[in-house]
């Protein structure tokens, strides 16, 4: 077991506005499949958070090694 980097997708209503989804963003290291920090941070939202879970979507992947990276071979400039 190793952690990965993990995104959650949560798809919400907020009772203010029933009729318009919300997203909201989670990013942490947690560990496939059993997803304990992200289970854990639902549980939370779903008892002090006023906003109803409609659906999550999961997403992993390896953390990056060292010898990943690869450096660009030219300075590019924004305007």
């Amino acid at each position: 077991m190793e952690f990965r980097l993990t995104t959650a997708e949560i798809f919400c209503h907020l009772p203010d506005y029933p009729t318009i989804f919300h997203s909201f963003v989670l990013q942490k290291h947690d560990i496939s499949p059993d997803f304990l920090v992200i289970t854990g941070f639902l549980g939370y939202w779903e008892h002090e958070i006023e906003a109803h879970i409609h659906s999550v979507c999961l997403a992993n992947a390896d953390l990056v090694g060292a010898g990943e990276i690869l450096y660009a071979d030219g300075r590019f400039n924004l305007h």
